[in-house]
């Protein structure tokens, strides 16, 4: 008998990766495999292939009362169509479910439309007699009030004067007070035919017939036919399977329509399962359409438990078009609790995608945020561990995979990646830098053993990739990283890679999954800077203030959207001395970002500002910014930041981000959006001690004579400088060196910038210049070498006091005044020296530009240093 279900309700195209790795079983799996569906010992003398296989008619009986007559416009047409009609009907439903299988006809009979499978009866008893029956006594009468308009020996195809139910499906129907007409509900149930006489010669007693309101949905027609057709004998309605199986409840108010799971129809020969024998990916198509399903089983624990896997999607004319939820179904089966009444026994459950396994409404997909789960480990139903799994489950879709785990070797790489659009992980690269890649990746076997993570079939021309290899305990998993190198002249587009992992031990174990890696060609330069001015940085806390208009500008500035053009860098003070400053439309491209030291007339201390963090929110960039008086307490300071993105040009660019803080030795590849060299070769960072490092940057284009700016990517007070800048003839190798409050070396992520022959910004569109000092510190000169100006004029430098110095401009700044510019400060060079910006001037006079740098010693006291500054400024109106 049904019981009442309440419908739930509640998808990326994955693109076929069909292939499994691996070349021999896992382990001693037989041969050949095991019969799941065990026909020759079946759970129930019908329920077995061969009768399910079997075609017969369907006779309909529908019948009232003496007190209330059968709902009139339910008729033998209307009947016909329910149960012999096209979709949806009982008949179709079998015939779709089985693919083919199996069919039903209308019956032999002379009521109404003679041989149309239904016969009208009026069962000539009251209702309340009629529930005074016992259900079999009903079936007795039902069959014996029809026999006149029957004749049952039609359908003994076998001669033997016994109709089994192989031989002819009967269904009893009755009439019931609260059925309009219109109305959906009731129950249905299979029931034996009560002990009586011969009709036409045969026996009926005992055959098990349909029972079921004239207000019955059809979904329980269909599960009274599993019962009543194909023999199965017992209801599963008090085991979680609701929803997702015909052998679930199924009575409710309305009709709805779910298939039959795999279960089921292996033991009905309807679909036959891929026993996993090897670890790896196995793609699942539709359940529905394919009929394909995976079992997995542990050849040592036999065959008596096992995990059965389908795709189940809930599409529209179809029979699962109310299947409880998209995506994988993971049934665990214990064979031996068949006949166990007690629903703790659980014979057939449905592992839901929770903790427990316990949510049965819900399948697997990794798409849902509320079903976030994606591995399936849990163990037999005795309690004892399974030794298979489910890993690794992807979104629901037309077709869709999941890793099977079953004993034997294997190694499983990750490409899952819930935030992107296609639910694979991506990455974007300019192309000729190197993107890093970082997947999970874990060892599926029983025993320890080496998993190494590649790339797997040929690439593109051009095209270099390397990857990684790791000791992992059984099952343990790890991050393991992929470095992708398109060629410089990559066509920009994106390009479908296959990762790869490995079990090193036999190689012919691993898995492959898909990436996503966007070419892209070299932007146009993206820029950005701004200072406060007065008191902005005395702001009261919390209180979001506009950077003031006149002092700062942006690439953004020049955008065609209105409404972004308008915006300005804002800024919040969060606590003393730290500041978020947002910077418009920066944070839609990679890049960097630099904060020191702003304007403080009258302010003469070795203070610094530096950056806690940079986050990109796009399509804005958010710079923490953390400002220190000269003992490295945070103090409230006037600062001035700047950020630009990696663009093309004629000239070399380098900008670098570096967050590994230990560690000595071989150098270290800086592959992470930030990190950008025009030249396309690699970026690598060698920690030579505390607070030094060398970076290495290959390329015949760079020659030393750039601009290099390093600012500390710390929240706690740290001073960086370019200790050198060197052409090794084939690279360009930078040292840097980086101090805490107290002078010591300290370790540090930073970013860093080196422009060549361009603005610190690297837009050739707009004045800008830099310029580096040389000679003695205490008499010094600008080194022509190293310094460069988009008019070519050379600054003049006068020192005026101990580490205090005057350079001037005479045709770099804006003639129109405003909006007005920004000048940064770095001390560069072997001394322990901090330089920052006093002052810079360039709204007195027109197109002259004066800047006052201070510079200190390790006592926090002026003294003579060597330093680089860059100017920036809006382009000139026209």
């Amino acid at each position: 008998m049904t019981m009442p279900y309440r419908l739930k309700r509640r998808l990326a195209v994955l693109v076929a990766m069909a292939s499994i790795i691996g070349l021999t079983t896992a382990m001693d799996y037989p041969t050949p495999l095991p019969d799941f569906a065990h026909p020759h010992t079946p759970h129930a003398p019908w329920y077995q292939p061969v009768n399910a296989a079997t075609s017969r008619p369907i006779l309909i009986i529908r019948g009232g009362f003496t007190d209330l007559p059968w709902p009139a416009v339910k008729d033998d047409a209307w009947l016909g169509r329910r149960f012999f009609g096209p979709y949806p009907s009982v008949r179709d439903y079998f015939v779709r479910s089985s693919f083919g299988r199996v069919d039903f006809s209308r019956a032999r009979e002379s009521s109404g439309t003679p041989d149309d499978g239904v016969v009208f009866v009026d069962y000539g008893i009251t209702l309340a007699q009629w529930d005074a029956l016992t259900d079999e006594q009903k079936m007795r009468h039902g069959v014996n009030v029809a026999d006149p308009l029957v004749d049952y020996s039609v359908f003994d195809r076998n001669g033997d004067h016994v109709l089994a139910d192989d031989e002819v499906v009967i269904a009893v129907l009755q009439s019931v007070p609260y059925d309009t007409g219109d109305t959906i509900d009731g129950p249905g149930a299979s029931r034996a035919v009560d002990p009586g006489p011969l009709l036409d010669g045969m026996e009926l007693t005992g055959r098990t017939t349909i029972w079921a309101h004239s207000a019955v949905n059809q979904i329980t027609l269909d599960h009274e036919m599993l019962h009543t057709a194909f023999g199965l004998a017992r209801d599963f309605h008090g085991y979680p399977i609701n929803g997702f199986d015909l052998a679930g409840g199924t009575i409710s108010p309305y009709e709805w329509y779910v298939e039959l799971g795999s279960w089921h129809k292996m033991h009905l020969g309807w679909a036959n399962p891929t026993i996993v024998t090897r670890d790896g990916y196995y793609q699942v198509p539709t359940w529905h359409t394919s009929g394909q399903s995976f079992l997995l089983y542990d050849p040592g624990r036999g065959t008596d438990d096992y995990l059965m896997v389908e795709n189940r999607r809930r599409v529209p004319g179809t029979y699962d078009a109310d299947v409880s939820d998209n995506g994988l179904i993971i049934w665990r089966v214990d064979e031996t609790q068949y006949y166990n009444p007690s629903p703790s026994s659980y014979p057939i459950r449905l592992m839901g995608p929770c903790p427990d396994y316990s949510c049965t409404y819900d399948a697997w997909d990794a798409a849902d945020q509320n079903t976030p789960q994606r591995d399936m480990t849990g163990p037999w139903r005795d309690g004892t561990p399974s030794g298979v799994a489910v890993r690794l489950a992807y979104e629901a879709g037309e077709s869709t995979m999941a890793y099977f785990d079953v004993p034997g070797p294997g190694a499983a790489v990750d490409c899952f990646d819930r935030n992107s659009a296609g639910y694979r992980r991506e990455a974007q690269v300019i192309a000729g830098q190197t993107v890093s890649v970082r997947l999970p990746v874990q060892n599926t076997s029983e025993e320890a053993g080496s998993v190494g993570l590649g790339l797997a079939g040929p690439l593109e021309p051009g095209w270099t990739w390397s990857g990684e290899t790791a000791e992992l305990g059984a099952k343990e998993v790890t991050a393991g990283r992929l470095l992708i190198t398109p060629p410089a002249d990559a066509t920009p587009a994106a390009y479908r890679l296959w990762a790869e992992a490995t079990w090193l031990p036999g190689p012919q174990h691993g898995s492959r999954c898909d990436i996503t890696v966007r070419v892209i060609a070299p932007p146009s330069a993206t820029w950005g800077y701004a200072s406060t001015r007065a008191a902005q940085y005395q702001a009261p806390v919390g209180e979001e203030v506009v950077l003031h208009p006149s002092w700062q500008w942006g690439t953004w500035k020049r955008d065609g959207d209105p409404n972004l053009a308008a915006r300005n860098t804002t800024m919040i003070r969060t606590g003393t001395g730290r500041y978020r400053v947002t910077m418009p439309a920066m944070g839609s491209l990679p890049g960097v970002a630099h904060a020191g030291a702003g304007v403080s007339w009258g302010y003469v201390d070795a203070a610094s500002c530096q950056l806690a963090s940079v986050v990109r929110e796009n399509p804005d960039k958010i710079l923490d910014v953390a400002c220190f008086d000269g003992e490295g307490t945070p103090k409230n300071l006037p600062f001035a930041v700047w950020a630009s993105g990696h663009s093309a040009g004629a000239e070399p660019q380098l900008q670098a981000r570096y967050s590994a803080v230990g560690g000595f030795g071989d150098a270290v590849p800086l592959v992470n959006e930030e990190t950008f060299t025009s030249t396309s070769g690699p970026v690598e960072v060698r920690r030579l001690g505390d607070g030094r490092y060398e970076v290495t940057a290959a390329g015949t284009a760079f020659d030393a004579s750039g601009f290099v700016r390093v600012t500390p990517l710390n929240d706690s007070p740290a001073v960086c400088r370019p200790a050198s800048v060197e052409d090794t003839g084939t690279a360009l190798r930078i040292g840097v060196e980086c101090m805490g409050p107290n002078w010591t070396p300290k370790n540090t992520p930073w970013t860093l910038t080196y422009t060549q022959g361009a603005g610190a910004h690297h837009d050739p569109s707009v004045p800008a210049a830099y310029a580096t000092t040389t000679g003695d510190p205490a008499n010094p000169t600008i080194d022509t070498g190293r310094s460069w100006s988009s008019t070519g004029e050379v600054p003049t430098i006068a020192r005026t006091a101990p580490g205090v110095y005057d350079v001037n401009y005479q045709d770099i700044g804006n003639p129109y005044t405003y909006p007005a510019d920004l000048v940064d400060v770095t001390a560069v060079g072997t001394a322990a020296r901090s330089c920052r910006v006093l002052s810079w001037n360039s709204y007195s006079l027109p197109r002259k530009l004066r800047v006052i740098v201070q510079c200190y010693d390790a006592a926090h006291r002026l003294a003579d240093a060597h330093f680089s500054l860059a100017y920036l400024r809006a382009p000139t109106r026209t």
